[in-house]
């Protein structure tokens, strides 16, 4: 049923990390850079193999069942396809004068996103982190609708 739905037909190729042959170094990290060419955005990927515990990182990563990405139809690359930790990724979406197409800016030119990884931690993340301050006050948006109002009331009694 994924299959059906995610625009995948048989027989169609998945598109693969390909390598360059290219190597930099990024915050004191050897990398190879790698490209991906999906259906709605390239990518370019900087993956260091050597990353401290990049293995167990990785691994994480890879516990995403790409089938969910598949559904979503996002086309992204496996993470088990990854021969290291991808430390920095260059993502060009859209098509040049696709301005109302998805991922395009309002000038009709492709979107480009760069991140970068500054650190990688395995350590657990407190609950505490997860609560809501004791001093949150919830914002309350306008009633554009009305519909905390009394119901219509014609005015000719």
């Amino acid at each position: 049923m994924l299959n059906k739905f995610s625009g995948n037909k048989a027989g169609s190729e998945k598109a693969r990390l390909t390598p360059t042959g290219q190597r930099e170094m990024i915050n004191g990290y050897d990398t190879e850079q790698y490209t991906y060419d999906g259906p709605d955005f390239k990518a370019t990927y900087w993956i260091a193999p050597n990353y401290p515990n990049g293995a167990a990182v990785l691994t994480q990563l890879q516990s995403i069942k790409s089938e969910f990405w598949d559904a979503a139809n996002t086309k992204m690359p496996d993470f088990r396809d990854f021969p290291g930790l991808p430390i920095r990724m260059r993502m060009i979406v859209g098509k040049e004068n696709a301005a109302a197409g998805h991922g395009a800016s309002a000038t009709g030119h492709p979107t480009e996103i760069t991140s970068t990884v500054t650190g990688v931690s395995l350590d657990s993340i407190a609950d505490n982190q997860f609560a809501v301050p004791a001093d949150f006050k919830e914002t309350k948006l306008p009633d554009i609708f009305n519909k905390t109002t009394n119901p219509f009331v014609s005015p000719n009694p």
